[in-house]
């Protein structure tokens, strides 16, 4: 992946989404909100996004007051880390790989 253009990080699509006032100034990769739930806050981000489909795992009426945002492909080792950070309940993040043969297929 590239490194973002000058004067971008990966987050932009926070900031464009209107949830730069939610974010955090000392990491850009924290939001936090008024108290909502996970459906609400889903629903939120889907249409600020303009995301058509969504996955969401988790009890839709859990209390949410400080997310992560992971921009991009997952790597599970950056993820674990966000969800240790205690006051942090909802990790959003882009598109996981779901296909094994992608680590299996042989290269050329």
């Amino acid at each position: 992946m590239a490194p973002p253009e000058p004067g971008r990080n990966r987050s932009g699509n926070g900031p464009r989404a209107g949830l730069g006032k939610f974010q955090d100034s000392s990491n850009q990769y924290l939001f936090a909100v008024p108290e909502t739930d996970l459906e609400h806050l889903a629903g939120d981000l889907k249409s600020r996004l303009k995301i058509r489909v969504m996955r969401v795992v988790g009890d839709p009426r859990l209390k949410i007051r400080r997310w992560r945002w992971s921009p991009a492909l997952p790597a599970s080792g950056k993820e674990t880390r966000a969800l240790e950070i205690s006051d942090v309940q909802v990790l959003v993040a882009g598109e996981p790989r779901e296909w094994e043969t992608v680590d299996t297929w042989p290269t050329p």
